[in-house]
């Protein structure tokens, strides 16, 4: 097309401005942008959206020309402006930061159907922007066409997954833009898996958050704390440990015989939860020690918070589910569950007491909140021939006079055995609990007026009846005085009505 004037136009726009003549039909013209080196030609569109002029970039027609083709010939531009083409993308940048320009893309579907979208302020960058698209501006049109942010692709049917959540999904699966394969949202953006805090290279994967995770000879540790990856270079087995994968966890394990975390194994089978302690475990909860009686173990709650951890409980009252109202069989093997209310039973504490030397701790909270302990520098029970006779060291705590003197050398008493002592009088029957009952008083003329000293008054009867100045095995909820949990009474403890106990024992 021949011009009148020397100067090249930059835009179809321009050349429509340039020659008159034109009407209203397409067709091809050189143009140049400024700062481009060359004309070039363009196919200039006059029969769209009522005969406004556009500088036509791309337009695919059928399968003639290739699009699957290089960054130099997307960079230099392809096909014929007439037919099927690409402009190149160092003249689509020139073009599109010389001034404001709006896009428009056209589409038709196999079944004849024209759709259009509208972008109000298109731009790419140059080269060294890798062409990247740098502005759109707001969105128009008929196609219902989602424009994606950077890295992100448009999916029928997909859900997001973000460096915090990798592998879930945060909403269910809908139609949208969403990060693709290997790609994670993180700030709204799509951003490589590789870039998310905790990215674990040797694995290529993303690890959740407090995830922990072994490498594959339990060299190295690493665990993803606020979206951050710790690393622990020196991580070791123990040498009494094997580093191996178990239901799905890889991780140090200790050798059949030893017990531990995997760092840390005691080749010694723990014969009390302080052996535990002592090889690394810390954590409170129900364990598995092998009392020298008992070769096949037995399972008990190991306290591993209170004065200094490894302390072995026998004993748990916190609610009125379990009854401890129970006969001398019972007691002797045990009831209840270790980690909530139990007695673990005489042949058992029996066993431990007499495998080496043993303090007892006695954990107590009263019905108004305050906590109480007692402690005994020397515990032990003897054996059922002797009726678990009872064996106590000096006394300390905070839980008033020691309310367990008058127990110290007693035997053991049931509703059904009774070794009180007191023939005329079964101290575990009217107490509702089996205890080491020593301490006989009868009091007739302060039954009415000291009801804190916990006495067991009879159905209809003027004197109260005491057996001792403790019993943390009564009722837990006794409606009867004397007949609920108790330790000592107002002169000599913290009296009755106590909500919670844990007996425990702890080598010396």
């Amino acid at each position: 097309m021949a011009y009148l004037q020397t100067k090249v136009p930059r835009d179809c726009h321009e050349a429509v401005s340039q020659c008159p003549s034109i009407q209203n039909t397409s067709f091809v013209s050189l143009i140049k942008p400024d700062g481009y080196e060359e004309p070039f030609d363009v196919f200039c569109d006059k029969d769209t959206a009522g005969g406004s002029t556009w500088t036509v970039i791309q337009r695919r027609l059928g399968e003639t020309i290739i699009f699957n083709r290089s960054w130099s010939d997307y960079k230099h531009g392809f096909g014929f402006p007439g037919r099927e083409f690409w402009i190149g993308n160092e003249k689509l940048a020139h073009l599109t930061n010389q001034k404001r320009y709006e896009l428009r893309m056209e589409f038709e579907n196999p079944a004849g159907q024209s759709y259009y979208v509208t972008y109000e302020y298109f731009r790419i960058d140059d080269e060294l922007g890798n062409y990247a698209i740098s502005s759109l501006g707001n969105f128009g049109g008929n196609a219902g066409y989602q424009s994606c942010l950077k890295n992100a692709r448009f999916f029928a049917y997909k859900c997001d997954k973000t460096c915090e959540r990798p592998y879930t999904c945060d909403m269910p699966p809908q139609q949208g833009c969403f990060c693709p394969k290997n790609y994670l949202r993180k700030n709204g953006k799509c951003l490589p898996k590789s870039r998310c805090g905790c990215f674990l290279n040797e694995e290529d994967r993303v690890l959740e958050p407090d995830e922990v995770y072994i490498n594959i000879d339990c060299s190295r540790r690493y665990q993803c704390t606020d979206n951050r990856l710790s690393t622990e270079q020196s991580f070791a087995c123990s040498t009494d440990a094997t580093c191996d994968e178990r239901d799905g966890q890889r991780g140090c394990y200790c050798n059949t015989d030893y017990v531990g975390d995997g760092v840390t194994c005691v080749s010694a089978i723990p014969k009390n939860c302080n052996d535990i302690f002592l090889s690394g475990v810390t954590n409170s909860g129900k364990y598995r020690i092998y009392p020298i009686a008992y070769p096949d173990g037995i399972n008990v709650y190991c306290d591993m918070d209170i004065d200094g951890g490894g302390w072995t409980v026998f004993q748990r009252r916190t609610k009125a589910v379990v009854d401890f109202n129970q006969g001398w069989n019972e007691y002797k093997i045990g009831f209840g569950s270790p980690k909530r209310d139990h007695w673990l039973g005489n042949d058992k504490i029996h066993a431990l007491t007499n495998q080496k030397e043993y303090k007892l701790r006695i954990d107590m909270r009263h019905s108004d909140g305050n906590l109480y302990y007692a402690l005994y520098s020397n515990f032990s029970i003897r054996n059922v021939s002797d009726k678990y006779r009872l064996s106590l060291g000096d006394y300390s705590g905070n839980a008033g006079k020691n309310a367990m003197s008058y127990s110290n050398g007693q035997q053991f008493s049931t509703h059904d055995e009774d070794h009180d002592g007191w023939r005329r009088y079964n101290c575990a029957d009217n107490h509702r609990g089996a205890w080491w009952f020593g301490f006989h008083t009868v009091v007739c003329s302060a039954c009415d007026t000291k009801e804190e000293h916990c006495h067991y008054r009879p159905e209809n009867q003027r004197c109260c009846v005491s057996c001792n100045l403790a019993n943390l095995n009564g009722e837990y909820n006794g409606t009867t005085r004397g007949t609920n949990i108790y330790w000592g009474n107002a002169n000599r403890g913290i009296g009755c009505g106590l909500t919670f106990t844990e007996m425990k024992i702890k080598p010396v």
